[in-house]
């Protein structure tokens, strides 16, 4: 992400925009760096991953947010 900061820093500032922001992090190696830097109710997805757990991360996010 150039120039942009990093993905846990987006995602904090997206919340901090709008806290009601569904925030799905995808990565391949950071699942343990999620606990520590992801905003909260948030949800993490390793690479590789199906089409499908997309989906239902944001199904999940998008009905809490209901």
């Amino acid at each position: 992400m150039p120039g942009a900061g990093n993905g846990w820093d987006i995602g904090r500032r997206a919340r901090e925009i709008r806290q009601d922001v569904a925030i799905v992090y995808i990565s391949a190696d950071s699942e343990p760096e999620w606990a520590a830097h992801g905003v909260p109710d948030s949800v993490f997805i390793q690479k590789p991953f199906a089409q499908g757990q997309v989906v239902a991360a944001l199904s999940t996010l998008l009905n809490k947010m209901s």
